[in-house]
């Protein structure tokens, strides 16, 4: 099997993506494909549809506060402990 079935499949959800500007799955497959070296780095800038998302918003903002150790970090079901700056720097 070719790389030809994932870039059909890639092209038929990009067909699909409605109102979005641009489909992840479309460009991440695509990038997949076309680039195969697992050192590189692909960097790209967040779709408009993500960067004002209230869910996304929401986890920035937990994971700001875990960082900055305001708040604890949920790591299991029901379990927190500190896991932000403050936390790691007293331990080392």
């Amino acid at each position: 099997m070719g790389t030809d079935v994932y870039r059909r499949l890639a092209a038929a959800v990009d067909a699909r993506k409605g109102n979005l500007r641009i489909s992840l799955a479309n460009l991440l497959m695509n990038h997949w494909l076309d680039n195969r070296d697992r050192n590189s780095l692909f960097v790209f800038d967040a779709p408009e549809h993500l960067r004002n998302h209230e869910r996304v918003l929401d986890v920035l903002a937990y994971h700001r506060r875990v960082f900055l150790t305001e708040e604890k970090a949920r790591v299991a079901a029901g379990i927190t402990k500190w896991a932000g700056v403050l936390r790691r720097a007293a331990t080392n």
